[in-house]
């Protein structure tokens, strides 16, 4: 079968538009047209067949009846899409972050639904010229305290027959369609809540009465207040107890306040006692009386009749982040995912890591908008395609993952710089075109059963990329998996069950994978039992201290080849004999103590009578366990001690002391060989525990060290920058070193 897909309105061809056929129910892998607005299939047998047709801007568009085997080029016309816009708020006319909005056809069936972003607003694309109703969830409380849930139609009518219907034609874009007196559940008041369905669908939530704290007699009164000094009414205040300098905890609980139209609020009756003050509420970052002057805030203490005023909090808007995503044509792209990042240091590599914003999708017209982003530097990734646990994007191929200004690379990418309670707008995004490909194939457990749990693609470490957070698959039950629209590189796709328990790890998989344009299939992953590890501690030096809380642990050596995930790593606790035991052991690990008694560190392994103190083991099958293994803690501890100085001879102690071994086998990702440490105000540091062995000692500034992450420091790139500018020192079995070093400058 062949065709073209054009514009209805202008008969121009439409590249990049999905085309899904379907033979009766069943759909066949969806295609694209090119840039000319032709497709094409592989010849069809006969049979009864329909096809669906889609792209942003445009009105999904059906053929019914298709004869495959007939001669001919189908034309597929696509008129354009409706839209439906609107804000909604709330009864003092705020915006309200995170409301659903539903678009319904005239029977009252939702057709589309979607969230509120922090302005109140909503946009609802892709529509067919017809004929749709508008609702949202309305909540009320009653004077009982209920709170009712019913759904409120535009503009504000009780009930489907009393609404309003919205009538659109092809290519329209209305506005306007806004909500007010709307309340979120959050927004109520109360905590603990029983909640029933009455006759007729109603659901009723009664938080009952609250308790009334113990009366005190003490006050607090402030003000919270906007960057620009404005008033913000209505946001939620918390006294949180904290304990008294002499150690006693409070007395009572934790009061809380809403804000008035001021912004005023007051807690009274207040306990005697200390209190953290924290302001909050949607659309603006969290704050702490005394910040930012302290890290932790200003702790407020209340005594008995006290009163305690100008208690006053600044809370800052959050930022945004907006933009539009497009194609290689310049068209916007639907169901995009929009994500934030910082590139930080973790586990042995560079890395994107998360912000914490979730992840944003385009909208018809490609536009997105990230909120509640702090101040700082990030990277903006877009990404089409791909499996996301977290929403549902477009199903489109041929484009790779995209970072902002238009790059595949993410160490090549511009970051994004967002000033405090500003939206930075115009990040645009072009959508690179890449032949991408599926990895298909099946995962079994060591029984050959189709084998459960989490399965992951991400990049190998052997590619020497920044490594981007890893992507799902769909799954059958039978085991077989597919990996759809996957950029070319080096990936190792991971299979994980689980541990069972404490000490026996899951069954586990690991398969490298080379992508570079075609599709990969049939790809096995088949786990192994693992490998079984057992022996005994032994305490060198008096007198043995309690085993209580200590564990073996296997740690990863190769993050390619083990668990990605620390909870699926086994831990055997010693047992009161001092013997451990662990299971189902893959890939190449270290043996680690975890949390070895104080004052006592680790000496050596040793496993069939060779010292493997530090190295990397091999594990994954039962010709691989180890039996008889000894592991020897001593109470002999070294110390490295000094103070650090600039080029003038004065102490300094704003500064990080890197300590880190001569040998660079151990210039490894949590190495036991590392050590950060800061010093004392009175300018001397220590580090006790290290292995004895040569060590540089690298004071550098606190701040640039820190920048990208706290293991930013162990990066081997970084070390060897520093290391002949580092002063030398080496530790003997038990021995205290101590000297005086130079702080290094960039």
């Amino acid at each position: 079968m062949a065709g073209r897909v054009v514009a209805d309105d202008t008969g121009s061809p439409l590249p990049h538009a999905r085309l899904v056929i379907y033979n009766d129910a069943a759909p066949l892998p969806a295609i694209f047209s090119d840039a000319e607005g032709r497709f094409s299939t592989a010849p069809l047998p006969p049979g009864r067949y329909h096809l669906s047709a889609t792209k942003a801007g445009y009105a999904q568009t059906a053929v019914p009846r298709l004869n495959p085997p007939a001669s001919g080029s189908l034309e597929v016309r696509l008129p354009r899409s409706a839209s439906l816009a609107g804000r909604v708020v709330d009864m003092y006319g705020e915006p309200v972050m995170g409301m659903p909005v539903s678009v319904m056809d005239a029977p009252g069936n939702a057709i589309k639904t979607v969230a509120t972003d922090d302005l109140g607003d909503y946009r609802v694309g892709g529509l067919a010229a017809g004929t749709y109703l508008v609702a949202i969830n309305q909540f009320s409380v009653d004077s009982a305290g209920n709170v009712a849930r019913e759904i409120s139609y535009y503009p504000g009518m009780p009930s489907a027959e009393m609404a309003q219907p919205l009538v659109v034609a092809p290519g329209d874009q209305r506005s306007g369609v806004d909500f007010s007196g709307a309340t979120l559940p959050s927004a109520l008041v109360g905590i603990a809540a029983q909640i029933t369905q009455a006759p007729g669908g109603t659901v009723r939530i009664n938080f009952g009465q609250p308790q009334k704290p113990p009366a005190g007699t003490g006050t607090i009164r402030g003000r919270v207040t906007r960057g620009d000094g404005l008033p913000v009414a209505r946001a939620n205040v918390t006294a949180l107890t904290l304990p008294t300098p002499g150690g006693a905890p409070n007395i009572g609980p934790s009061p809380n306040a809403v804000t008035d139209e001021d912004g005023r609020y007051e807690f009274a009756e207040v306990m005697r006692g200390r209190y953290r003050i924290r302001a909050s509420k949607p659309g603006f970052i969290d704050s702490i009386y005394g910040q930012p002057s302290a890290e932790t805030g200003t702790p407020v203490d209340v005594a008995e009749n006290q009163l305690r005023t100008q208690i006053d909090l600044l809370l800052p808007r959050h930022s945004a982040i907006t933009g539009q995503v497009v194609d290689d044509f310049g068209d916007p792209v639907e169901g995009v995912a929009i994500n934030v990042w910082v590139i930080q240091f973790q586990g042995g590599r560079r890395r994107l890591m998360s912000r914490g914003v979730g992840t944003r999708v385009t909208d018809d017209l490609g536009r997105y908008r990230i909120y509640g982003v702090q101040p700082g530097q990030y990277v903006i990734s877009a990404t089409v395609g791909q499996v996301n646990q977290q929403v549902a994007g477009a199903d489109v191929s041929g484009f790779a993952p995209t970072y902002f200004p238009g790059t595949t690379s993410p160490a090549e990418v511009q970051l994004v710089t967002v000033p405090r309670s500003q939206d930075v707008a115009g990040v645009d995004i072009a959508l690179v075109p890449l032949p991408t490909a599926s990895i298909t194939g099946r995962k079994t457990g060591a029984d050959g059963q189709p084998m459960g749990g989490s399965l992951v693609l991400t990049e190998s470490q052997r590619s020497g990329a920044v490594a981007t957070p890893s992507t799902g698959a769909r799954i059958s039950p039978d085991g077989r998996f597919e990996f759809p629209n996957v950029a070319p590189g080096e990936y190792v796709i991971q299979a994980d069950s689980g541990k069972s328990n404490n000490a026996r790890e899951g069954d586990f998989v690991s398969q490298f994978v080379t992508v570079s344009g075609t599709n990969v299939a049939d790809v096995l992953l088949q786990s192994t039992p693992g490998s079984s590890i057992s022996g005994r501690l032994i305490f060198d030096g008096d007198p043995a201290p309690s085993t209580r809380g200590m564990g073996i642990e296997p740690a990863r050596a190769d993050p390619d080849r083990t668990p990605l995930s620390n909870g699926s790593i086994a831990r055997a606790d010693v047992r009161s004999d001092l013997t451990f035991a662990m299971e189902g052991i893959h890939g190449p690990r270290r043996l680690t103590v975890a949390n070895p008694p104080a004052g006592w560190m680790l000496k050596s392994v040793v496993a069939a009578g060779v010292d493997v103190t530090d190295v990397a083991l091999p594990f994954g099958t039962r010709d691989q366990s180890l039996s008889d293994v000894i592991v020897v803690l001593t109470n002999r501890l070294t110390e490295l001690a000094g103070t650090v100085s600039d080029s003038r001879g004065q102490l300094v102690t704003d500064c990080s002391v890197l300590i880190f071994s001569s040998d660079r086998d151990r210039w490894y990702a949590g190495s036991r060989s590392f050590r950060r440490v800061v010093p004392a105000s009175s300018g001397n540091f220590s580090a006790r525990g290290l292995p004895p062995g040569d060590y540089y000692v690298a004071p550098v500034s606190a701040a640039g060290v820190l920048r990208d992450g706290p293991d930013a420091w162990q990066n081997p790139e970084f070390l060897e920058s520093i290391a002949l500018r580092a002063s030398r020192a080496t530790l003997a079995d038990g021995g205290r070193v101590s000297l005086s070093t130079r702080l290094i400058t960039p």
